[in-house]
């Protein structure tokens, strides 16, 4: 088993782009010893007894192969017979036996799921005819799944024009096959009426949680090698509800910079409660346009800049994963994800100044919800170890730093501020800065920024959280933060207000630049 932990094939490939060269060499768990793994964990005998004359379905199997430190899996299966979750965690290396617990997460519709509910609708004696004659078009709904029995939520709307038949979100039982239909044509959370906006919905299937694929990135300019980095697809990436485009190692002109950038939380809020709140997910990705070849699994080396629904205006797409595009002294990764109705783009971008710029962008596709005022939240979080763990973090509001000595959580100031995490040893940093674009934290996004010490249990909060607010005050001890090994969380907020252009204005993201930073 010791084979699964890494695995890397042993060649690697460049392209050329202007000035800068990126070679991939593929790393990490193939899909076929993932699946042999599932059956390995399917087999053990606790997990035979507790799904023997049951009916089950697999909804996701997870894996930390990529950190010698914590090489575990999970495996997320549900079983129909009593309408119970499990999860199964365990050690890569099969060496104990694993723990099975029942579980009350809200785990989003896979595609096999939405496939199968579709199925059902298409033989449902009324809504059967009207999906066959594709008068009406099945789109994936929120909220992300429906209770009790584990209903999949399921839009229905007019292929033609929306006024031309009642708008409609219905629940289906996969085990029982039967359609719910909610009194206000959408179940408590949504809205489902004539009046819809948001991008046309191409309908094309995204990928599901713990698909594979990432692949160690080199950066060279000339002779000499500006980054070096771990890449993971947004579908295998890290945490309960994935996050999105994950980066790990990075490295610039050979010093460490940080262990992992990601954005495990995603949430969304409207005004009044029109809708939701939602708790998004950041592991299905949304196909996009990526002309070019794929050097690893779902990580694509492109030969012209990504085009994304941003870009196209057009919900349709060719590829699912990461992009890796260079230009004149940038690198740019680009993946687009689902959730439901909505739409993220993930992207960091890599200059060869040392500058690093996580963004994201916001959109949707047709549904009524995104038509009313509502407020999204991103939350990046960056494990910096800058050349080292024995960091320290400054705040400015202008031109003298002052060291932050314990975790706290902080709202900006409305200019000017900045934070320097730097090693206090070599005196090299990286200094955060705001986007203009960010906004400010209100009532529901809580915080704008959560400065933590590492602990390997809070790479998400998913072990604190009760609602759709992003639990990390849990995370606040008054843990020392001189010389250690620290955290940032760093909020994005955008504003979507009714009235406004459906998509190209949600960009929010800050920008990093190294100070005192040494040659190789």
């Amino acid at each position: 088993m010791a084979s699964l932990l890494f695995i890397s094939f042993l060649f690697g490939i460049s392209a050329w782009a202007q000035s800068l060269q990126v070679n991939v060499n593929p790393v990490g768990m193939s899909e076929t010893e993932r699946s042999q793994l599932q059956d390995r964990i399917l087999q053990y005998p606790e997990v035979e007894n507790l799904l023997r004359n049951k009916s089950f379905r697999v909804l996701a199997l997870q894996t930390e192969d990529l950190d010698p430190e914590n090489s575990e899996y999970n495996l997320q299966v549900y079983n129909e017979t009593d309408d119970q979750l499990y999860e199964v965690n365990g050690p890569l290396n099969m060496s104990i036996t694993p723990q099975i617990l029942e579980s009350f997460e809200e785990i989003p519709a896979t595609p096999e799921e939405f496939e199968a509910a579709f199925k059902i609708l298409s033989e449902d004696p009324q809504l059967g005819p009207l999906i066959q004659a594709q008068t009406l078009l099945p789109y994936e709904a929120m909220p992300p799944i429906l209770q009790p029995h584990r209903l999949i939520p399921v839009g229905l709307i007019s292929n033609s024009n929306p006024s031309s038949r009642p708008h409609e979100i219905v629940g289906v039982d996969l085990s029982s096959r039967q359609v719910t239909r909610f009194p206000k044509g959408a179940p408590a959370g949504a809205i489902a009426i004539e009046q819809v906006c948001g991008m046309p919905n191409a309908h094309q299937a995204n990928t599901a949680k713990g698909v594979r694929g990432s692949a160690e990135i080199e950066i060279e300019k000339g002779d000499q090698l500006l980054w070096s980095f771990t890449v993971i697809r947004p579908s295998a990436s890290s945490g309960k509800k994935g996050s999105g485009l994950e980066l790990r190692n990075l490295y610039y002109k050979g010093k460490k910079v940080f262990s992992r950038a990601h954005t495990p939380i995603l949430n969304v809020q409207y005004d009044d409660n029109r809708c939701g709140p939602f708790r998004d997910w950041g592991y299905s990705e949304n196909p996009f346009v990526a002309v070019g070849s794929n050097l690893a699994p779902g990580i694509r080396l492109a030969s012209e800049p990504p085009k994304t629904i941003f870009d196209t205006h057009d919900d349709r797409g060719q590829f699912r994963g990461v992009a890796i595009y260079s230009s004149e002294g940038l690198v740019t990764l680009t993946t687009e994800l689902s959730a439901g109705w909505y739409r993220y783009v993930s992207k960091f971008e890599l200059y060869d100044d040392g500058r690093i710029k996580p963004i994201f962008q916001f959109s949707g596709v047709t549904n009524s919800c995104v038509c009313f005022s509502h407020h999204h939240n991103v939350y990046w979080r960056i494990d910096f170890d800058v050349q080292g763990v024995n960091n320290s973090i400054q705040v400015s509001n202008g031109s003298t730093f002052r060291v932050i000595p314990e975790e706290i959580s902080q709202i900006k100031s409305p200019e000017n501020q900045v934070w320097r995490i730097g090693n206090s040893v070599t005196g090299s940093a990286y200094d955060l800065t705001p986007g203009a674009s960010d906004g400010v934290a209100d009532d529901y996004s809580i915080a704008d920024v959560w400065l933590l010490r590492y602990s390997p249990t809070q790479i998400d909060d998913s072990r604190v959280r009760t609602s759709t607010k992003a639990a990390l005050n849990a995370f606040l001890t008054g843990g020392n933060l001189v010389q250690r090994d620290v955290v940032m969380w760093y909020t994005g907020h955008f504003a979507h207000l009714t009235g406004e252009a459906e998509v190209g204005h949600g960009i929010v993201g800050p920008t990093l630049a190294p100070v005192n930073w040494p040659e190789e």
